[in-house]
């Protein structure tokens, strides 16, 4: 069985998938102004040995946006949605900014176990990765339609529009929607995913939980990169895989090695 509706939570209408069919129940949280389709890839993967669950944060895919956009609330939201379905949730695997999310539903053990895929983390503030910083908060909020395309191109290692008109076509898309977007995540940007206080005061401690998670990290990773995964593992003592040939877009472009890693720890 299947099931794509909304459900009313934290005061905003919050669209999900869910499968049930009596296999492990396995959480996904999308990244940045996402949706639950980047599951997409997966959900095709018929010979998969658990449920998929995956929902749209406010002001994402088909959620209302109700309330101002902050990680603290999307934290809630993922909460109460387990909650308010009564999900006994196996595995949390988390995409970039949903890490945020993922590490706090694991401490306060909603799940038991989570994968962090490109995740967002304090060790992006590294000097080594100062002209990336410069660039990302442009790549997440572009104010132009050469930022959007910068965007495009930056979040694959491969699998990129095959032609400029495609890419400029994927662009033209995204800024699109950015500009629809852009006071909505204003804050959450700038105040949150670009600000090295909040990293220290509130992701970092999630981070340094001895609950058990590993991550992913992407050789070509523009977004989070490699060696900024790699710290978080060695700081903390988590399992690092490294995807090569695989830029920010991971579950696009390595739906296949998600799942194995996936079917590895349930």
């Amino acid at each position: 069985m299947v099931v794509n509706r909304k459900i009313k939570i934290e005061n905003e209408e919050i669209f999900y998938f869910l499968e049930d069919n009596n296999r492990p129940k396995v959480l996904f949280l999308h990244g940045f102004n996402s949706s639950h389709n980047f599951t997409f890839q997966l959900r095709q993967n018929k010979k998969r040995k658990y449920d998929i669950v995956a929902f749209d944060f406010p002001g994402c895919g088909k959620s209302s946006n109700n309330q101002k956009i902050n990680v603290e609330n999307y934290q809630k939201i993922a909460v109460n949605f387990i909650k308010t379905l009564n999900l006994k949730v196996k595995i949390v695997v988390a995409h970039s900014l949903g890490a945020a999310i993922g590490l706090h539903i694991l401490k306060e053990n909603f799940v038991e176990k989570a994968i962090l895929a490109g995740p967002l983390n304090p060790f992006i503030f590294d000097s080594s990765f100062k002209k990336q910083m410069e660039r990302l908060g442009f790549w997440l909020l572009p104010r132009n339609l050469y930022e959007a395309k910068e965007t495009v191109t930056n979040l694959f290692y491969k699998d990129k529009p095959n032609s400029e008109a495609s890419l400029f076509k994927s662009a033209i898309a995204f800024f699109k929607l950015v500009e629809e977007k852009k006071e909505l995540f204003s804050d959450m940007v700038f105040d949150q995913i670009l600000n090295l206080d909040w990293h220290k005061n509130v992701l970092l401690p999630l981070y340094e939980q001895k609950n058990e998670y590993f991550l992913i990290g992407a050789e070509m990773d523009k977004f989070v990169p490699l060696r900024s995964v790699e710290k978080v593992g060695a700081t903390f003592g988590k399992k690092v895989v490294k995807f090569e040939k695989t830029g920010h877009a991971i579950f696009y472009e390595k739906s296949d090695l998600i799942n194995a890693e996936i079917e590895k720890i349930l």
